[in-house]
């Protein structure tokens, strides 16, 4: 299969464009493989189609300029564990002669409303000369822009001929018509609250969930939405599930990292429909979240670092049901009332089945990430990624000798927005997450200072 880009978006030229002759990159290092973000859906077949991401980062002998970053998603057939190229995403070194600049493509979003691989929505983002955004149909257009962050898509329980399409005021409702897809009308506020849509439940199937500022709101569609909950810093990256019993929802904080590092988050549930003062903190150290959908079993898994653990109770408490040998990036299980639980790691996607590992239905070597714990030879501080970026991003330095650092972002004033690091750290390979969810859209510069050193790069958030 093809892979598929925003090419309807694009514009031809040079983002970047430096005056120097650089090397070749056939000598290049690559590190950081992973396997993460794994998702899926089940086809008309009943076979669990999986898509998943494969981070990769290649740079040259020197780990400085040109560096190319690849986040790609891939569609991993269960049946034929056959698997290919879906949607890119990455940050290419492009060369023109002597010359080179860079060019990006990010995968915001994606979704598959009909269960089919042959009809796809894909949120995007690309970067040449400028940056602009799109949603496609397959590779057909419907909607872009400039200037700010490419919208999250939200199936419609009730209709799969209708996509809701999440931005900063409302949502755009997309619907197919005649086998088109196209901007149907505008989801807005009755009352004129600013919101984000982050959810609909699947089972109160006009209930609808967002964020205004940092506030929790509820609503039935169609009606104005009202705060439910400001004793919790909510986000647009919150992720809802919704149990069996209709009256249950979780909501998990997804403030994590990209694919480098996974952070900490924390899983909540209400009891009464998710309305005002029913939310309760239930666990931390919750990465991933799946349900059980066996008539009866009413089980929860979850992941904290290597550990899959399971509840059967709605989450009061859990048990270790697995251990990996290396942090959980991903899970998923089927909603076709199957036992069968797939849960990624950095190297594997492996397929689980009351409890036990099955097999590994995809595996890649991880020896390529040897050269991180080499000790360079001079301070480095890389280009952030992804870039831009929304609303967290990866900083990496290097340090030949433990020193004592400072790494820190100042907006485009000079004033300063974040210390990240302040204190002495190893010599070593280093990686800091810089979360800007309560920043605005713009171009930030972060700074690193040590030991007669002090290099700065810009990076660029759009919302």
């Amino acid at each position: 299969m093809l892979a598929k880009s925003l090419g309807a978006f694009a514009k031809i030229g040079w983002m970047v464009l430096v005056m120097v002759f650089v090397p070749g990159l056939a000598d290049a290092q690559m590190w950081n493989v992973k396997i993460h973000d794994l998702e899926g859906f089940e086809d008309s077949t009943g076979t669990t189609q999986l898509f998943y991401r494969f981070y990769q980062l290649e740079a040259p002998d020197d780990d400085e300029y040109p560096r190319t970053h690849r986040n790609h998603v891939y569609n991993l057939n269960t049946a034929t564990k056959e698997d290919s190229l879906f949607f890119r995403d990455g940050y290419y070194v492009v060369f023109n002669g002597p010359l080179w600049g860079t060019e990006s493509e990010t995968t915001v979003d994606y979704l598959f409303p009909n269960q089919t691989t042959d009809t796809y929505l894909h949120s995007a983002y690309y970067c040449v000369t400028d940056c602009s955004w799109g949603l496609s149909v397959q590779d057909s257009a419907i909607i872009g822009g400039y200037g700010y962050w490419p919208p999250r898509l939200i199936r419609d329980p009730v209709r799969s001929d209708r996509i809701f399409a999440a931005q900063d005021t409302g949502a755009l409702v997309i619907s197919q018509q005649n086998g088109n897809w196209s901007v149907d009308s505008v989801m807005t506020d009755s009352l004129d609250i600013s919101f984000r849509l982050i959810s609909i439940h699947t089972k109160q199937k006009n209930l609808a969930f967002g964020v205004s500022g940092d506030r929790l709101v509820r609503s039935t569609i169609g009606n104005s939405f009202k705060v439910v909950d400001t004793a919790r810093v909510w986000s647009e990256n919150t992720e809802f599930f919704f149990d069996r019993d209709s009256t249950v929802i979780y909501a998990r904080d997804l403030r994590k990292g990209d694919h480098q590092s996974i952070r900490k988050s924390v899983l909540y549930r209400s009891n009464q429909s998710g309305q005002a003062g029913t939310w309760q903190r239930l666990e931390r150290d919750t990465s991933f979240i799946a349900f059980e959908t066996n008539p009866g079993q009413d089980k929860i898994y979850k992941s904290s670092e290597n550990k899959v653990l399971v509840s059967s109770n709605k989450g009061d408490d859990f048990q270790i049901l697995a251990t990996f040998q290396q942090r959980v990036t991903g899970m998923y299980q089927p909603d076709n009332a199957s036992s069968v639980l797939y849960v990624s790691t950095r190297s594997d996607i492996w397929k689980m089945e009351g409890g036990n590992k099955v097999e590994s239905l995809k595996h890649v070597e991880l020896s390529v990430e040897d050269a991180r714990n080499t000790i360079p030879d001079k301070i480095t501080l890389r280009p952030n990624y992804p870039n831009p970026f929304n609303p967290s991003t990866q900083i990496e330095f290097s340090l030949p000798q433990a020193s004592d650092v400072q790494l820190t972002v100042y907006d485009v004033l000079g004033r300063r927005v974040a210390t990240l690091i302040n204190g002495k750290r190893q010599a070593g390979q280093h990686s800091v997450t810089f979360d800007a969810s309560n920043l605005a859209s713009g171009v930030y510069i972060y700074r690193l200072k040590g030991d007669g050193f002090s290099k700065s790069r810009k990076m660029l958030l759009l919302r």
